[in-house]
């Protein structure tokens, strides 16, 4: 009865009850959201336990990053956790980024986040950070900002109707030279001349997505300031207790401080928390459903012991991983965990409770119900085609759509050998370097007919055959 709902629905344990966090908001945080993270915002608030799947370079930590904005915009709080500090550090990142400025989370765990939280509580209290902020922009503001962005992206869609008509009836008239197509070619035309310049349009949009994410982070950061200033006016006693808790040298003395403050109180002054799975100990009470959200990243490297101190303390939960990554390495033997089974009562529960085989992200997959709790990040912006192609067909059925493909580029392959005749004289070969030169000359004419650009370098293992190459291309 003392399990948080998360974990009964991760456990398998019934439980009735059901707690819904407030609506997502995925137009007020500083942004640029897919149709699926917008979905994974507000599987966050629906589901009580939903997760994320994508391979790297999907924009997991980017969703992770807006999810927790979303909920700070919302008063509620969050934490953040993953195995190790390097994904974590990610998202710490990319919060502060997005906001333009540091101090917006607290981290967790390495003695430098510790001290670093101590001195920050220190300064609150003292009154250096709790000058009041009065918000540049209201919310009537941005919304009007928003008005403006959408009726431009209407306009954008429009235009590029209207360019790809005219250019599928121009290659159809060029293919098909009869009457019908030259009139198709010249009405698509027609219809054409006269709208809006596209790349001019697409700066405008550009230009006032740029402002309003700026307006946006203005806002939530006075937001955050009021809050704080709030918090110091009417529950000071509270930071104070919290500041002496981590404080303290033993854990005795730490759970006596943790029992002392109310932590309702003190989420509300920070809310966003992130840290490892071994660090919340350091900083927070195991308390049931202390948070509104909790996220788990890269939960397919978490062992299932690891993940439940978090999970107990999470009233909404979000796993986020990929199940063709790399997995958590067990050491523990067979007949180790066997008998800790039978210790513990759980031999009928093996399968579930199978720490040898079974991470985070499984058993996750396994209790969640609905299909709409779990979102697909398709769009990969890492990696070139000729480099992230061989897992999309291998792995994702080719469900990966490489964002970074550009026209053109698609037989642009990473590799190329060329045969050159010549023959090493003295350390130089002429008929190599010319077909080198030849190659370049080739691949530059094409991209600069693409309108494309890249840069070139060129090595040699030999000094006589940079000398002759420098000279090559100088002529």
């Amino acid at each position: 009865k003392d399990l948080s709902y998360p974990r009964d629905k991760v456990t398998s344990s019934p439980d009735p009850r059901s707690q819904l966090l407030k609506p997502a908001q995925p137009d007020h945080i500083p942004a640029l959201l897919s149709k699926a993270q917008r979905q994974a915002l507000h599987n966050a608030t629906r589901q009580t336990v939903s997760k994320i799947i994508g391979p790297a370079g999907t924009g997991k930590s980017y969703t992770i990053t807006s999810l927790a904005l979303d909920r700070y915009l919302q008063g509620e709080s969050v934490l953040i956790v993953g195995q190790n500090n390097e994904n974590v550090n990610i998202v710490c990142e990319q919060i502060e980024s997005m906001l333009g400025q540091q101090d917006v989370v607290v981290r967790m765990g390495h003695t430098n986040h510790h001290k670093k939280l101590k001195r920050y509580l220190k300064d609150v209290l003292s009154g250096a950070l709790s000058q009041p902020a009065t918000p540049k922009s209201t919310q009537a503001n941005l919304l009007q900002q928003k008005i403006k962005i959408d009726k431009l992206e209407k306009r954008f869609a429009k235009r590029c109707k209207k360019s790809i008509r005219y250019g599928c009836a121009m290659w159809k008239a060029q293919q098909y030279n009869s009457p019908l197509n030259r009139f198709g070619a010249w009405w698509a035309k027609r219809a054409t001349l006269g709208q809006d310049n596209l790349f001019e349009l697409f700066s405008e949009l550009t230009q006032q997505q740029r402002i309003r994410h700026v307006a946006l982070s203005h806002y939530i950061s006075a937001s955050r300031r009021q809050r704080l200033q709030q918090v110091l006016t009417q529950h000071r006693q509270q930071l104070s207790h919290f500041r002496a808790a981590i404080d303290t040298s033993t854990t005795n003395q730490q759970e006596t401080c943790f029992d002392q403050v109310d932590y309702s109180v003190l989420l509300k002054a920070m809310p966003i928390w992130l840290g490892t799975l071994g660090d919340l100990h350091r900083s927070l009470p195991l308390k049931a459903e202390l948070f509104d959200l909790v996220i788990i990243d890269e939960a397919n490297q978490c062992d299932i012991a690891s993940v439940l101190p978090a999970i107990y303390r999470a009233k909404h939960l979000v796993i986020v991983g990929d199940d063709k990554q790399l997995r958590f390495a067990s050491y523990l033997s067979k007949d180790k965990q066997a008998k800790l089974q039978a210790r513990y009562d759980l031999v009928d529960q093996d399968k579930a409770f199978d720490y040898r085989h079974i991470n985070a992200l499984d058993l996750a997959q396994r209790h969640i119900q609905s299909q709409q709790a779990s979102v697909q990040l398709t769009e990969h912006f890492r990696a070139k085609a000729a480099l992230i192609d061989f897992s999309n067909r291998k792995f994702y059925q080719q469900q990966l759509k490489i964002m970074r493909q550009k026209p053109g580029a698609q037989g642009d392959y990473p590799l190329n050998v060329i045969q050159s005749q010549g023959v090493y004289h003295h350390g130089k070969n002429q008929q190599e370097a010319v077909a080198l030169l030849t190659f370049l000359r080739n691949k530059i004419y094409h991209q600069t007919d693409m309108g494309l650009r890249s840069s070139i370098g060129i090595l040699s293992p030999f000094r006589e055959q940079t000398l002759l190459l420098n000279k090559l291309i100088t002529k």
